[in-house]
């Protein structure tokens, strides 16, 4: 699980073992005994938006389980990996 700050005062948790563990789909078929990260039907518990630093895109912190740093944006996370 690893906290991201969303504002001053606000942080949230955030659990990386699957997107599932973030998921509030009713009815999901997915047998969730493997590792999910990426799921057409996810439904985060909520939204929370954050502005990336590096390129300026809003994005969602709940789009990319894979992200090794949530502070920036999924894109930027990538081009870090793979840069």
């Amino acid at each position: 699980m690893t906290r991201v700050q969303v504002s001053k005062h606000v942080l949230v948790n955030v659990r990386r073992r699957s997107l599932c563990d973030n998921c509030l789909e009713v009815g999901c078929v997915d047998p969730r005994n493997h590792r999910v990260i990426h799921c057409e039907g996810h439904v985060a518990p909520f939204f929370v938006f954050k502005k990336c630093p590096r390129c300026g895109k809003v994005y969602e912190i709940f789009s990319d389980i894979a992200s090794l740093d949530y502070d920036i944006c999924p894109e930027c996370n990538h081009a870090e990996r793979h840069g």
